[in-house]
């Protein structure tokens, strides 16, 4: 007799899998296998019962996640620029880093130098010579990186409470993205 892999469900509702060695090794140790009140299920509703689909409140949870991670992503993606001496790189613009470019271009504004002739870029690697002039280029990188508005979060987040409260489908809260 040939076996086959295969999926089975017992009575309260309990996944089960035999391999076709499974089944075989049972029958030559006098095993009952599988019990004869198993019943067998496809692959795919096996699937079901192992990552069953989610509820809309789960949906909506996720995708808020979601929104949040994209749009925090977003914020602090590293920013191009090319130095005056030609080597291009990306340079963080989180909140520390544009706070220290800001004092790095208040220490040298008035002789329009940056004696130390160095900077890190986002991999915490040294860019030199950096001078006063790579300063404000990086600064004007920054200012026109395209970083998304809050409110343009809380939109889309709002967006995805109100397709659940009007019962959408998990489908279309997981369309809303950012």
């Amino acid at each position: 007799m040939e076996y086959l892999d295969q999926y089975y469900t017992d009575q309260n509702g309990g996944l089960h899998f035999l391999s076709a060695q499974d089944q075989a090794n049972a029958i030559t140790k006098g095993l009952l296998l599988p019990d004869p009140s198993w019943t067998a299920i496809t692959e795919a509703a096996a699937a079901l019962i192992q990552n069953p689909p989610l509820t809309l409140s789960q949906a909506q949870a996720a995708q808020i996640a979601t929104l949040q991670a994209s749009y925090n992503a977003a914020t602090l993606a590293p920013v191009s620029m090319t130095t005056a001496a030609g080597h291009t790189d990306t340079y963080a613009q989180d909140a520390q880093s544009k706070q220290y470019l800001l004092d790095a271009l208040a220490a040298g504004a008035k002789n329009q130098t940056w004696p130390l002739n160095i900077w890190l870029n986002s991999a915490g690697q040294p860019v030199t010579p950096f001078i006063y002039a790579d300063l404000q280029t990086l600064s004007t990188a920054m200012e026109a990186a395209e970083i998304p508005a809050y409110q343009d979060l809380l939109a889309k987040v709002a967006a995805v409470m109100a397709a659940v409260q009007a019962g959408a489908t998990v489908a279309a809260v997981q369309a809303i993205v950012f």
